[in-house]
Order: C-alpha cells, then sequence, then structure tokens
C-alpha cells in the first residue's frame, strides 16, 4: 500500500503536502466533519496534526529499524 509522498505538514487542524496543486492528506477538526460530541481544543487538533504529518518519517523509522532487526517489513508493515 502506497501513500502520499513526504514532506507531510501540519497546517492549523489540516495535514498537507507542499505542493498546493495535491489535496489535502487530513483534517483533524470533528467539528468540521459533524463530530461536535468530540468537543477537541484548538490545542488537541493541532496536536493530532502535527502527529499525523511525521507519519511518513516514523513509518521509514520503523522500516530502518525492521531491516537491522531483520524483520519482513512488507508483512509488518504492508
Amino acid at each position: 500500500m502506497g501513500h502520499t509522498p513526504a514532506p507531510w505538514i501540519a497546517v492549523g487542524h489540516y495535514v498537507e503536502v507542499e505542493d498546493d496543486t495535491k489535496p489535502d492528506i487530513c483534517n483533524v477538526n470533528p467539528r468540521l466533519i459533524n463530530q461536535h460530541h468530540l468537543n477537541w481544543s484548538e490545542e488537541e487538533c493541532t496536536a493530532n496534526a502535527y502527529l499525523i504529518a511525521a507519519a511518513p518519517e516514523l513509518l521509514e523509522a520503523l522500516e530502518l529499524i525492521g531491516l537491522e532487526l531483520d524483520v519482513d517489513t512488507e508483512r509488518v508493515c504492508p
């Protein structure tokens, strides 16, 4: 399974790529998708966006660790 190439950047509640001709990765503000009951603060939404934006780098790090430990990374991180 592939994903949008890095780098991903957090911009407020959004996770985007630097190329403005590409669509945003996601929006982490639950109020904008009719999930008002979650009541996340602005700070929590922004923190979640930063965490998601780091996903490509985190995946790369896990794959490198898997290579060092001789783990089948395709099976673990398809």
